[in-house]
C-alpha cells in the first residue's frame, strides 16, 4: 500500500497525450470512416426526397390525357394557363 491509502496496483495510468501528427492523422481516419459509414443513409434519404420533386417537375411540363394516350412537351405553357386562369387567383 502507499501512504495515500490507495494500492498502487490498482490506480490506472492515463496515457499521456499522443504526438499531434499521429492523434490528426487518428481523427481525420474516424472521421473519413463515419463519413463512408453515414453516406448510404445520406444517398437513400436524398433519393427518396428528390425523386418525386423531380417527377413532379418534368410532370408538370408535359401534357398528359391517360384516355387518349396524349403525350406531349408543353414546356411552361401548364404554368401560363395557371397564372392566366381567374380560379387560380
Amino acid at each position: 500500500m502507499s501512504a495515500g491509502g490507495g494500492d498502487d496496483a490498482m490506480t490506472s495510468q492515463v496515457p499521456g497525450p499522443v504526438g499531434p501528427g499521429r492523434a490528426r492523422g487518428s481523427l481525420e481516419r474516424e472521421r473519413r470512416q463515419a463519413y463512408w459509414l453515414v453516406a448510404p443513409a445520406v444517398l437513400v434519404l436524398a433519393a427518396v426526397a428528390l425523386y418525386p420533386i423531380l417527377a413532379a417537375v418534368w410532370l408538370s411540363l408535359h401534357r398528359f390525357i391517360l384516355v387518349f394516350g396524349e403525350r406531349r412537351f408543353v414546356g411552361l405553357g401548364n404554368y401560363a394557363y395557371l397564372l392566366g386562369d381567374a380560379r387560380f387567383w
